[in-house]
Protein backbone atom coordinates (compact mmCIF):
# COMPACT_ATOMS: atom_id res chain seq x y z
CA UNK A 1 0.00 0.00 0.00
CA UNK A 2 2.46 2.64 0.95
CA UNK A 3 4.06 1.56 -2.36
CA UNK A 4 1.41 2.10 -4.41
CA UNK A 5 1.18 6.12 -2.93
CA UNK A 6 4.60 6.43 -3.81
CA UNK A 7 4.20 5.03 -6.83
CA UNK A 8 1.31 7.74 -7.35
CA UNK A 9 3.19 10.95 -6.11
CA UNK A 10 5.56 9.70 -8.82
CA UNK A 11 3.17 10.01 -11.47
CA UNK A 12 1.90 12.65 -10.65
CA UNK A 13 4.83 14.12 -10.34
CA UNK A 14 5.72 13.22 -13.77
CA UNK A 15 2.76 14.63 -14.93
CA UNK A 16 3.58 18.06 -13.02
CA UNK A 17 7.17 17.70 -14.62
CA UNK A 18 5.15 17.37 -18.31
CA UNK A 19 3.31 20.25 -17.93
CA UNK A 20 5.91 22.43 -16.56
CA UNK A 21 8.18 21.23 -19.70
CA UNK A 22 5.15 21.97 -21.84
CA UNK A 23 4.56 25.27 -21.00
CA UNK A 24 8.09 26.58 -21.20
CA UNK A 25 7.92 25.41 -24.80
CA UNK A 26 4.89 27.17 -25.66
CA UNK A 27 6.65 30.39 -24.31
CA UNK A 28 9.62 29.66 -26.40
CA UNK A 29 7.37 29.34 -28.87
CA UNK A 30 5.16 32.45 -28.76
CA UNK A 31 8.71 34.43 -28.36
CA UNK A 32 9.82 32.89 -31.16
CA UNK A 33 7.03 33.44 -33.28
CA UNK A 34 6.93 37.54 -32.03
CA UNK A 35 10.34 37.55 -33.20
CA UNK A 36 9.99 36.82 -36.35
CA UNK A 37 6.87 38.84 -36.50
CA UNK A 38 8.63 42.02 -35.32
CA UNK A 39 11.49 41.13 -37.58
CA UNK A 40 9.19 41.05 -40.93
CA UNK A 41 7.48 44.39 -40.01
CA UNK A 42 10.60 45.95 -39.95
CA UNK A 43 11.57 44.44 -43.14
CA UNK A 44 8.60 45.91 -44.26
CA UNK A 45 8.93 49.50 -42.82
CA UNK A 46 12.84 49.08 -43.96
CA UNK A 47 11.22 48.40 -47.79
CA UNK A 48 8.76 51.08 -47.95
CA UNK A 49 11.28 53.97 -46.25
CA UNK A 50 13.87 52.61 -49.12
CA UNK A 51 11.14 53.11 -51.86
CA UNK A 52 10.08 56.42 -50.55
CA UNK A 53 13.39 57.82 -50.05
CA UNK A 54 14.32 56.72 -53.76
CA UNK A 55 11.16 58.66 -54.84
CA UNK A 56 11.95 61.75 -53.06
CA UNK A 57 15.36 61.44 -54.51
CA UNK A 58 14.21 61.01 -57.91
CA UNK A 59 12.02 63.92 -57.27
CA UNK A 60 14.97 66.27 -55.50
CA UNK A 61 17.05 65.37 -58.88
CA UNK A 62 14.62 67.54 -61.11
CA UNK A 63 14.15 69.79 -58.77
CA UNK A 64 17.58 70.70 -58.79
CA UNK A 65 17.68 70.81 -62.38
CA UNK A 66 15.35 72.92 -62.16
CA UNK A 67 16.35 75.10 -60.11
CA UNK A 68 19.58 75.44 -61.86
CA UNK A 69 18.24 76.56 -65.10
CA UNK A 70 16.19 79.23 -62.70
CA UNK A 71 19.23 79.85 -61.57
CA UNK A 72 20.81 80.74 -64.85
CA UNK A 73 18.19 82.96 -66.04
CA UNK A 74 18.11 84.96 -62.59
CA UNK A 75 14.71 83.71 -61.18
CA UNK A 76 15.96 82.28 -58.15
CA UNK A 77 18.87 83.06 -55.96
CA UNK A 78 22.15 81.27 -55.47
CA UNK A 79 21.15 80.67 -51.74
CA UNK A 80 17.65 78.85 -53.19
CA UNK A 81 19.79 76.49 -54.96
CA UNK A 82 21.98 75.81 -52.80
CA UNK A 83 19.57 74.68 -50.35
CA UNK A 84 17.93 72.39 -53.10
CA UNK A 85 21.49 71.24 -53.78
CA UNK A 86 21.94 70.14 -50.28
CA UNK A 87 18.19 68.67 -49.93
CA UNK A 88 19.77 66.38 -52.75
CA UNK A 89 22.34 65.76 -51.50
CA UNK A 90 20.68 64.32 -48.31
CA UNK A 91 18.69 61.94 -49.87
CA UNK A 92 21.60 60.63 -51.79
CA UNK A 93 23.44 59.64 -48.73
CA UNK A 94 19.86 58.26 -47.44
CA UNK A 95 19.36 56.20 -50.60
CA UNK A 96 19.98 52.01 -50.70
CA UNK A 97 22.69 50.55 -52.30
Amino acid sequence: MFQGRKLRAQARQADLTAEQVYWAYQEKLLTAVKEVEDAMGQEHALTARQAHISDALTNAERSFETYQTKYRQGLVSFLDLLTVQTQTFDLQVQKPS
